[in-house]
C-alpha cells in the first residue's frame, strides 16, 4: 500500500520536471491531496525527533501537494521529484540556561574563594552572636575586642567580594566569559535535514570521507566552507558519478531513489543520521 501511495505521489507531485521546462499548474483533486498527505506523514515518521534542548520545525513548502504541474504538450517520461525540509534549532531557553550558569559560576568565584567565603560568613555569624551577648553581660573591653575582630573579618569578606567581582569583569572583558557560555552548548546551533525523491544527480564535491550509516549503501561527509553536509543515498546510483539510474516511463510508478542531506556540524549530522528510520523510507 505504501508503495502504491508513493507511486501516486510521484505522478502528482508539483515539483519540477527535469528537462521538461515550466508547465502550467492545476489544483490537486481530493484523491491527489490524500495521496500526498499519506506519504508526507510517512516521511515525517521516519525523521528523528528533536534531541534534548533542541526544537524541530517542519519548513516544507506549505503549497506542496496543493497543485499539480500539467504539461499538456510536453514530454511526460521524466520522473518528477519533491523534497521535504526540516530544521533543528538549539532552543533559546537552553541557551539562556547555559548563559546564566556561566555567569553564576563566574560570580561565585573559584572553589577556594567559595570555601573562604563560607568560612568568613560563619565567623561573622558567631562574632555577631558574641557581640550581642557581650552587650548584655560583658565588659566594655570585651565588647571593643569583639567589635574590632568583627571589623577585621568583615573587611576581609569585602575584599574577597571585590576580588571576585574584579575577576568577573576581567573575564567578561577578555571574552573568556563568552567562551564559558558556549562551552556547554553544541558546536552548531542549527541543523537542516532535506529528503529529496527521484533526483537525477547527487551533488557530492568531496568523496574522501565516506560514512557508514546502517541501511544505506552510500553515505558521504562533504566538507564545505561553513561546516558540511552528510549525504545519504538510497536506491540505485552510479557511485562514481553519483548519477541516478532512473527508469524513464510515461507513468512514474515508484520512488526510485532518495537523497537525504543533513547540513550541520559533523557530530550532530551523525546523530541525526543514526536516528533516521531508513527502513521506513525504503518501504515508501
Amino acid at each position: 500500500m505504501q508503495v502504491l501511495i508513493l507511486s501516486v505521489l510521484m505522478i502528482l507531485s508539483i515539483s519540477s520536471v527535469f528537462a521538461d521546462g515550466d508547465c502550467p499548474e492545476r489544483p490537486a483533486n481530493q484523491q491527489e491531496l490524500a495521496a500526498f498527505q499519506a506519504v508526507y506523514s510517512a516521511v515525517k515518521a521516519a525523521i528523528p525527533s528533536a534531541p534534548k534542548d533542541w526544537v524541530l520545525k517542519d519548513e516544507t513548502d506549505e503549497h506542496v501537494g496543493t497543485t499539480i504541474p500539467y504539461c499538456a504538450d510536453g514530454p511526460k517520461d521524466s520522473p518528477k521529484y519533491y523534497r521535504f525540509v526540516f530544521k533543528y534549532h538549539y532552543s533559546d531557553e537552553a541557551s539562556d540556561r547555559a548563559d546564566q550558569a556561566a555567569v553564576g559560576n563566574a560570580l561565585k568565584g573559584t572553589p577556594e574563594q567559595q570555601a573562604r567565603i563560607t568560612e568568613l560568613d560563619g565567623k561573622i555569624i558567631q562574632l555577631n552572636k558574641r557581640k550581642k551577648e557581650a552587650r548584655e553581660s560583658g565588659t566594655a573591653e570585651e565588647k571593643n575586642r569583639i567589635k574590632e575582630e568583627l571589623k577585621t573579618v568583615e573587611k576581609e569578606r569585602s575584599n574577597l567580594n571585590k576580588e571576585i567581582t574584579d575577576a568577573y569583569v576581567k573575564r567578561a572583558m577578555s571574552g573568556q566569559l563568552a567562551s564559558d557560555m558556549d562551552s556547554n552548548k553544541p558546536a552548531g546551533k542549527e541543523a537542516q535535514l532535506i529528503i529529496k525523491v527521484n533526483e537525477r544527480r547527487a551533488w557530492i564535491p568531496v568523496r574522501d570521507a565516506p560514512e557508514t550509516i546502517p541501511g544505506a549503501a552510500h553515505a558521504y561527509w562533504c566538507k564545505e566552507d561553513r561546516g558540511g553536509r552528510l549525504v545519504i543515498l538510497l536506491g540505485a546510483w552510479d557511485a562514481q558519478q553519483f548519477k541516478a539510474k532512473l527508469e524513464r516511463a510515461t507513468v512514474v510508478t515508484k520512488a526510485q531513489n532518495m537523497v537525504i542531506e543533513i547540513t550541520a556540524d559533523r557530530e550532530m549530522a551523525r546523530t541525526l543520521a543514526g536516528q533516521i528510520k531508513i527502513d521506513l523510507l525504503k518501504k515508501n
